[in-house]
């Protein structure tokens, strides 16, 4: 257990408060810090690839895809999103809208929006589900230990609002979830990404028009029904998942 927590705290201070701390050393404009922040995580994962520990790379099979994989995957990402992002949305229960406050969502370049959909996504699966996760494991033998640390590191990343490090926090119990089920990180990856790539959507092009439909929902019953369905939904994509997936030999991707 103190190792784990350990490790999770080297991990917290690599990838979250060195990259703040050259952005600041170096006088980078705070919109710049989503690049540093990858190039952290990108640094990060080419260490564990030269030095990974082999003790527990046989705890995941060869990750492959497939057409349900991609399916479902995306599915869950959009009952996810519909689910938790309503349910954590404190600023406009409380009464005030703060909706697409970050500093990426006022002028967006393209690099931002890569980044946030496709690159950032990618690059946080691999460390906190396939790195973080498995050496949690490899350290307690205690999956929802790793579940629990994996999910506490992958919020705590995203401190931006007690909004988002909560919505996080449950995201990643999902994803570390599925991960430790199905042992197959393009589950959460296309997951990820299509979470992500739904918060671009609406926050970027239509953001009048969503705080509009929260407006005329206000917060009553049908939007709560909306939560609780779209939760129940991805429980059940996911006990599809974790059914499907039995990977054939020749699928697998190195």
């Amino acid at each position: 257990m103190l190792k784990s927590l350990g490790y999770i705290l080297k991990i917290w201070i690599l990838v979250s408060w060195v990259p703040v701390l050259v952005s600041f050393l170096l006088g980078l404009p705070i919109n710049n810090l989503y690049l540093i922040v990858f190039t952290a995580n990108v640094l990060f994962i080419a260490y564990f690839a030269r030095f990974r520990n082999k003790n527990f790379e046989n705890f995941t099979n060869k990750s492959f895809i497939s057409k349900p994989i991609i399916f479902y995957s995306i599915i869950l990402g959009f009952t996810l999103k519909f689910g938790l992002n309503p349910l954590f949305n404190f600023d406009s229960i409380l009464g005030y809208f703060d909706i697409g406050n970050s500093i990426i969502f006022f002028h967006p370049k393209l690099l931002d929006i890569l980044i946030v959909v496709i690159l950032g996504p990618i690059s946080e699966e691999i460390i906190y589900r396939f790195i973080v996760f498995k050496k949690i494991i490899n350290l307690s033998s205690n999956p929802w230990l790793a579940i629990l640390l994996s999910s506490v590191l992958f919020s705590v990343i995203h401190w931006t609002s007690i909004n988002l490090v909560l919505m996080t926090f449950v995201m990643g119990m999902f994803l570390s979830y599925i991960f430790w089920k199905t042992k197959n990180i393009w589950v959460p990856i296309i997951c990820h990404v299509t979470m992500n790539s739904i918060a671009i959507f609406y926050e970027v092009f239509f953001q009048q028009h969503y705080i509009s439909i929260l407006q005329k929902l206000d917060f009553g019953f049908l939007y709560w029904m909306i939560c609780l369905i779209s939760l129940l939904m991805s429980i059940m994509i996911i006990r599809i998942l974790i059914s499907k997936i039995a990977p054939p030999q020749n699928k697998y991707i190195p």
